[in-house]
């Protein structure tokens, strides 16, 4: 609530005028103590007190012409004196009492103001209002009842009928603050179409003392909502509490600071239970947790889970950090930002694929990870992912299909790579595509041939480098094994390079079959013996004499 400004209209003329009580006149020893006319002073020390007030000194003045007083007046106030003495003042008024009932009247104001500047009577702030109060009248603004002193326009204004003339006139002449301004451009409306202020109150203290009383909360908050001055919500969570917030808060930073305490936590979320801001499971959990608010501030449920959809890694260090999370909740927990990262690579068509079989319902809380345990393991969702996934898979196999050896391979491994993505674009386990293992095998036996065609000196090279890229062990003898014309290839090489042996010096002939991997059994094959190996072992290594 605020109120209105009413700027004070009389004029005081401030004079300061001291009446010195002068101990060696004559005079003095006829004043009879206490002195009625002087507030009862009992003194003449306590006279003088009273007289130093500037509101006794009509009184004053008035005793000591009476009994014949010095009167003594500061240096700052003389010129004031002597132009109120000569008439120079505001209607020629001689003293205090004059001079206020002249200037209260507000025909008067430019001329009184006028002469509170020329002589320095109030201060910057004093002077400005009651120019402006000038400025006003000057340019021909109503005043509000017309009104014509301060007690007569207070007192129309503090008639809650009025409220609407008053506010008009304050915002016109300027007297409403900036900050209040928006305030009364929303209460004027509701005032114009009938409305009431709470209580009948009229300025910002007594509609404060009014609403502050917990009797009269519904009715304000009601003018509070009608105003627009709170919303909807905010007034029913208001008139549901009664208004008790936790702790007595009074603003949401203040009600923030409050609940941040564990020790008010209990209070603060039943308040949020009565307000029906959560459910009562929530609170339950807020209490066991000790929390009044969730990652990054939210208050709701709803608003959590929304928070957290785009901010997962804040949400999860919150349940961590407060102890939310078994160590099964964080195991899925990882698994389901896993998933989440893994969605970024799935293609367009899969994601069409999966929302038709799902429906979009099911399928948008999926994509955002908000699936139930029983949801994410439910037979719709497997057979869902098997269908898109082998549709996608078949798709882009059948691409590979179409390109030569050399780029089916790249393509192949390309799709392998990813199959481990949530889009399941790989073939179902123990089900291979039988196309996509016919152009592996005919590629294969294309590099088979390859090497085929080259000599024996480029022939192993060639091989080793095959049965490397296929990712196998076991050399020459496992390829040969499979492939009688690979097997014939690798005979002939090695039975090139035992020739090679044999055609050298003894010395040199054992080191040559020894790199063969030959060794001492004279390069037999398995369960057939070289015999020209045989022969050469036998020239190079004759046996001994009989008996030796």
């Amino acid at each position: 609530m605020l109120s209105f400004a009413i700027i004070a209209l009389s004029f005081f003329a401030v004079f300061f005028v001291t009446f010195a009580l002068n101990e060696v006149s004559a005079q003095i020893s006829n004043i009879t103590y206490p002195v009625a006319e002087l507030g009862s002073c009992v003194g003449q020390q306590e006279c003088e007190a009273y007289c130093g007030v500037p509101s006794n000194y009509s009184k004053c003045a008035a005793f000591a012409q009476k009994n014949n007083l010095a009167i003594e007046i500061p240096d700052d106030k003389k010129a004031v004196f002597a132009a109120m003495q000569k008439g120079e003042s505001p209607g020629g008024c001689k003293d205090e009492a004059s001079c206020r009932n002249y200037c209260e009247d507000i025909d008067h104001i430019e001329e009184c103001v006028n002469f509170v500047e020329k002589f320095n009577l109030a201060s910057s702030d004093e002077l400005k209002e009651i120019r402006q109060m000038a400025d006003v009248k000057k340019a021909g603004v109503a005043f509000p009842g017309n009104c014509k002193t301060k007690e007569n326009c207070l007192k129309y204004c503090d008639n809650s009928d009025n409220a609407v003339v008053c506010m008009e006139f304050a915002l016109k002449a300027g007297f409403i603050p900036k900050a209040d301004t928006e305030a009364v451009s929303k209460i004027l409306p509701y005032l114009k179409s009938g409305g009431k202020l709470p209580g009948g109150c009229t300025t910002r203290e007594s509609c404060d003392t009014y609403c502050n009383d917990d009797a009269h909360v519904t009715e304000c908050i009601n003018f509070a909502e009608k105003t627009g001055f709170v919303s909807k919500e905010d007034a029913d969570i208001v008139r549901k509490t009664g208004g008790k917030s936790p702790g007595n808060c009074k603003s949401k930073e203040a009600c923030d600071s409050y609940c941040k305490s564990e020790t008010h936590i209990d209070e603060c979320v039943d308040f949020a239970v009565k307000a029906g801001l959560i459910s009562k499971e929530d609170a339950e959990m807020a209490k066991r947790f000790k929390i009044t608010s969730g990652p990054g501030g939210c208050k709701s449920k709803a608003d959590c889970e929304a928070f957290c959809v785009v901010n997962q890694d804040t949400c999860f260090q919150f349940a961590k950090d407060h102890g939310m999370l078994s160590e099964e909740d964080l195991k899925n927990i990882e698994e389901q930002k896993k998933f989440l990262e893994s969605l970024g690579k799935a293609s367009p068509e899969w994601f069409a694929c999966m929302e038709k079989e799902l429906g979009s319902p099911f399928f948008e809380r999926f994509k955002a990870g908000k699936l139930t345990q029983t949801e994410a393991k439910s037979p719709a969702l497997e057979k869902a992912q098997r269908k898109c996934g082998g549709e996608m898979a078949q798709e882009k196999e059948a691409a590979c299909l179409a390109l030569s050896c050399s780029e089916f391979e790249s393509c192949l491994k390309a799709l392998q790579s990813s199959g481990g993505d949530q889009d399941g674009e790989q073939q179902e386990e123990g089900a291979p595509n039988p196309a996509v293992n016919a152009k592996a095998q005919s590629c294969q036996q294309e590099k088979i041939n390859a090497c085929l065609a080259k000599s024996c000196s480029e022939f192993d090279a060639c091989v080793n480098a095959l049965q490397q890229g296929g990712g196998k062990q076991g050399g020459q003898q496992q390829q040969g094994e499979s492939d009688p014309k690979l097997k014939a290839k690798i005979q002939a090489c090695t039975d090139e390079k035992i020739n090679a042996c044999i055609a050298k010096p003894c010395g040199e002939f054992q080191a040559c079959l020894n790199s063969l991997g030959a060794g001492g059994e004279g390069g037999a094959q398995q369960g057939a013996p070289n015999p020209a190996v045989q022969s050469k072992l036998m020239t190079c290594f004759p046996p001994p004499p009989s008996g030796e």
